[in-house]
C-alpha cells in the first residue's frame, strides 16, 4: 500500500480508502477487495509457482470490469522472474 500511496494519483489513492456509506465492514475499499480477491490471489499465486523453470514467463490477463484491483494485486504479489509485464 506504501508504494501505491507514493506512485498513485491523489484521485485514485483517494478512491482506493475510500469508506463507503453503508459499508457493512466499515474498511477501506482496497481492503475490501483484497478480501475478496484473496482466493483467486492464492489459487494464481500457486499457478504461477508450479510452473517449471523452462516455461515461458506467464501472461495474466485480467478480464475482469471495474477498478482493476485484482490486476493491481497480482502486479505486487508474483513473481516478475516468473509472470510477464
Amino acid at each position: 500500500l506504501h508504494r501505491w500511496h507514493q506512485r498513485l494519483p491523489l484521485k485514485v489513492w483517494s478512491r482506493m480508502v475510500k469508506i463507503c456509506k453503508g459499508s457493512a465492514h466499515q474498511v477501506p475499499s482496497v481492503l475490501k477487495e483484497l478480501n475478496e480477491s484473496a482466493p483467486v490471489i492464492q489459487r494464481v499465486r500457486r499457478w504461477v509457482e508450479a510452473l517449471p523453470s523452462t516455461a515461458p514467463k506467464a501472461c495474466i490477463l485480467d478480464l475482469g470490469a471495474g477498478f482493476g484491483f485484482l490486476s493491481m494485486f497480482l502486479s505486487e504479489l508474483l513473481p516478475c522472474e516468473k509472470v510477464k509485464e
